[in-house]
């Protein structure tokens, strides 16, 4: 219920957490998007970021199933693709049953639409957590790092790139899909 993740966000705001990551999709309206909307901008007004999931990107760096009208504006540039090709392998048997274990995540999608770094980075379009750590990664008043994919450097990584473009954090990954290894 959008009306539950509303009175969840603004308690976690007033709190002072300073991302709030929404593992799931809002893909159609509803009834509550208004006090929803309200407050993800409470939120931010608070310091507090709210980030949404979102089923899958086009190859421009877009949405396939474009928010709810009246989320559109207090999650512009506040998603990530949360359909990002995890791989699972079977693990060892626990009293429960069987235990999987995640092996690596996508970071992001290469975006042919954004404009290359000053220094040869791809745009990169966020997953869900490659959008949290931008949203971690500036102070509260600026505006969040942007990805950029350097293929050609080894290891290949992400670098979130500030405005001026100073470097703000790398995060190597493993292969072309930007992949990132977890142990």
């Amino acid at each position: 219920d959008r009306r539950f993740h509303a009175s969840l966000i603004d308690a976690l705001a007033d709190a002072g957490t300073r991302v709030i990551a929404l593992d799931m999709f809002f893909q159609k309206e509803n009834q509550a998007d208004d006090a929803l909307a309200a407050a993800i901008e409470r939120a931010s007004q608070k310091g507090s970021q709210v980030i949404v999931g979102v089923k899958g990107v086009t190859d421009f760096g877009q949405p396939k199933v474009p928010l709810p009208p009246k989320l559109q504006k207090p999650l512009d540039g506040k998603w990530g693709n949360i359909t990002v090709g995890l791989e699972y392998e079977l693990g060892s048997m626990s009293p429960s049953g069987i235990h999987w274990v995640l092996r690596h995540v996508e970071l992001g999608k290469r975006n042919t639409e954004g404009s290359r770094s000053p220094d040869g980075g791809v745009p990169v379009t966020p997953s869900l957590i490659l959008q949290a750590i931008m949203q971690s990664s500036h102070d509260r008043s600026g505006d969040p790092p942007q990805p950029f994919f350097y293929e050609n450097e080894s290891p290949q990584k992400v670098k979130l790139l500030s405005k001026s473009g100073a470097v703000v954090r790398e995060i190597p990954v493993v292969d072309d899909e930007m992949s990132f290894m977890l142990s």
